[in-house]
């Protein structure tokens, strides 16, 4: 087949509305669910099976497989962790080796930011990744979780991926508006259209009380203030200086190096975000490839020194006397009830609520040590 070739997406009204969905097209689907997704996702692959395509399922994801009850779709297993680098160099591999003309539907890109800590190495993913599916003239199906991503993060994708459509439901109306339709126009196509399962049907809402309707749903689905567009990090720093505003003391334990530019290395974050903490730990844990590094010549150590924070390591070596992170454990996880919608992070994120007890940190600069003592 030809490059730009028309395929059948299984909805034929919606094959008309976006004139079919082409070889080499990556298609996002921002949802507020997965089920919304699948709404989508079931006619495609009942289509590419009727049509005998080549499906492959790229399944790296917690969430419950999204191709059950097809057997004829290939399943490739990627371990999903912090390094980025080897993560997509797997993916590309099974991309390659798949060749040209492969189907292919992936786990829920949200996914990613419980291993890389930050929903820009998500962005990074799909900038590097869509271009490679469409020289090989496949098509991809993506899932993405609204509400959950900075705006810059959601940018790289839109402006990469040559189809970007948001779903809303609710009850039995589900809405899907194109946000970006790649080398392709006419005059109601990005506009809202409504959706009947059902019976197929996609069509655009072209009167004032539909169009009232949607917007009703689309507010309803919104988050409000700031949180819209912010992902776990951003909102777990903005929340430290919530607390430090209201008079608590803080201390970060983290991973590798804080303030990297990279999650392979630690936790890529600025000052600003780690302003309000008393005290910062990074912690070594070398079968994941991470160390403590603070360089003194750098910026983000002379602003530490200059707020009066102190900074401090925990090494896998003799430096390090004692380190009882277990002890942690016995004391509340208080993430998930901050962030609910983020619960699945809880096991990455922990804020630990000591308060009970007494936490005394004591620092000797003249002998290098420190303690760390909970009464």
């Amino acid at each position: 087949m030809a490059a730009f070739d028309r395929v059948k997406s299984g909805i034929p009204e919606m094959d008309r509305v976006l004139d079919n969905i082409r070889l080499g097209d990556n298609v996002v689907w921002r949802v507020s669910s997965l089920e919304e997704f699948h709404l989508f996702l079931d006619p495609y692959l009942e289509q590419a099976i009727q049509d005998g395509r080549q499906i492959i399922y790229i399944r790296f994801a917690s969430h419950p497989p999204l191709t059950e009850g097809h057997p004829e779709i290939k399943t490739v297993h990627i371990e999903l962790s912090h390094r980025f680098e080897t993560f997509t160099v797997e993916i590309h591999s099974v991309i390659a080796r798949e060749g040209r003309n492969a189907f292919y539907v992936f786990d829920c890109l949200s996914e990613l930011q419980t291993a890389w800590s930050t929903d820009l190495m998500m962005g990074n993913f799909f900038r590097v990744t869509c271009p490679f599916l469409f020289i090989l003239d496949t098509v991809a199906f993506f899932p993405l979780i609204r509400g959950k991503h900075s705006f810059q993060a959601i940018a790289k994708i839109r402006d990469t991926t040559q189809l970007f459509l948001d779903v809303y439901s609710e009850g039995q109306s589900v809405y899907a508006r194109p946000d970006k339709v790649w080398n392709r126009y006419s005059e109601t196509m990005f506009l809202p259209h409504l959706y009947e399962p059902g019976s197929g049907a996609f069509h655009p809402l072209l009167d004032g009380v539909q169009s009232s309707r949607f917007y009703q749903v689309l507010n309803r689905h919104q988050r409000p203030g700031e949180e819209q567009n912010r992902d776990a990090w951003d909102r777990f720093f903005n929340l430290s200086r919530q607390m430090y505003e209201n008079g608590m003391d803080l201390m970060l334990i983290t991973p590798g190096r804080v303030g990297t530019s990279s999650p392979e290395l630690g936790v890529p974050t600025t000052f600003a975000d780690i302003s309000e903490f008393e005290v910062i730990c990074e912690v070594a844990e070398s079968k994941a490839g991470y160390n403590p590094e603070l360089s003194y010549g750098s910026h983000i150590f002379q602003d530490l020194v200059e707020a009066q924070i102190l900074y401090t390591a925990v090494f896998e070596n003799e430096q390090t006397k004692q380190y009882h992170p277990e002890m942690l454990q016995a004391f509340p996880n208080r993430f998930a009830d901050w962030f609910p919608d983020l619960a699945k992070l809880e096991k990455v994120i922990r804020i630990c609520d000591v308060s009970d007890q007494e936490c005394r940190v004591y620092n000797d600069l003249a002998h290098e040590k420190l303690a760390v003592v909970l009464d």
